[in-house]
């Protein structure tokens, strides 16, 4: 087994060389890591949790939802998304109102502010991010940032990823 250099990823050690899913599988678990170890610390700061950040994300790249819709997306209960957005309303963040069409329906969407929010994301986590990422040797910083890229441009061409 070929093992990996980056201490930080959690999976080191358990890479195999010939095993294609595995690599995009460990990488996964990496990329993971650093979102949780950085973004999303910079979103906990801020008293917004990963599901609701996760919703936020989802009303900004693919505008209003229902409240079911955003269940079924993220693949989470029901309740778990309404509670959620009742907690991102006060914030100021997300909106809610009754869909026209289905008087049953809420639909939710961002706020001015919540759109403000996601477009300043980098000054949130961006600080974190760097010092995170300094820490890594200059070569191994470009090694991260070129392989993002080359991530980003695979699941660009897929229609897979938000831009």
């Amino acid at each position: 087994m070929a093992e990996t250099k980056d201490s930080s990823c959690p999976f080191e050690g358990f890479m195999r060389e010939s095993d294609e899913l595995e690599v995009i599988i460990i990488a996964s678990a990496c990329y993971n890591e650093i979102f949780k170890k950085t973004v999303l610390q910079g979103f906990k700061a801020l008293g917004i949790t990963k599901t609701q950040l996760e919703i936020i994300v989802t009303l900004f790249i693919d505008g209003p939802h229902t409240i079911s819709e955003l269940s079924d997306k993220l693949d989470m209960k029901l309740e778990q998304v309404s509670r959620s957005i009742r907690e991102l309303k006060p914030m100021e963040l997300v909106h809610t109102e009754r869909d026209s069409l289905d008087g049953r329906n809420v639909v939710a969407s961002l706020t001015a502010k919540g759109v403000e929010f996601m477009e300043n994301r980098t000054q949130v986590s961006g600080p974190i991010l760097e010092e995170y990422i300094s820490r890594l040797s200059p070569e191994d910083q470009d090694i991260l940032i070129e392989c993002s890229k080359k991530v980003i441009e695979v699941f660009k061409r897929n229609s897979d990823i938000p831009t």
